[in-house]
């Protein structure tokens, strides 16, 4: 199950299955109708659903390890794994076996795509809202931010 919700994470951000939904949940959908069509139960499908729709939330981290590894990996494929648990020297030799070939600029791209053609799919919690519009002095690093900020050459 961690393995396909793995593989299938970003389907929200194909154009097959893009939409005003988040991609995450976009995503999910698509990953559960094609799991349950193969003959997947209901539950595993549910788990891999799970880990999808919670891949880029800290919720899903407090879920069973089959949905929070699905966001640690996504999130260190993305802003970099956490050096005290991964070393330096592993995450090199993963990338000279496995290039990123441009994926910084390549990811935001896709997103930002996503973005254009479906704002209503960019979610924001109510309370960055709030933050947004009482608490202006404050001024957190975004998401784009972070990737430029990621410990990779590329």
């Amino acid at each position: 199950m961690l393995y396909l919700a793995c593989i299938l994470h970003d389907l929200g951000l194909t154009d097959r299955y893009q939409g005003d939904s988040p991609f995450e949940i976009q995503g999910a959908e698509a990953a559960r109708h094609f799991l349950e069509d193969n003959g997947f139960s209901k539950q595993s499908a549910e788990i891999i659903w799970d880990g999808i729709a919670m891949h880029a939330s800290p919720i899903g981290g407090f879920k069973r390890p089959e949905i929070a590894l699905v966001g640690e990996g996504a999130g260190s494929d993305v802003l970099g794994p956490d050096p005290a648990r991964i070393h330096a020297d592993v995450v090199a030799e993963v990338h000279k076996a496995f290039p990123r070939l441009g994926f910084k600029i390549a990811f935001v791209k896709t997103c930002a795509d996503v973005v254009r053609k479906y704002p209503r799919g960019a979610s924001t919690g109510f309370m960055r809202d709030v933050r947004e519009r009482y608490a202006t002095d404050y001024h957190p690093k975004n998401f784009c931010d972070r990737i430029e900020a990621a410990p990779f050459s590329e």
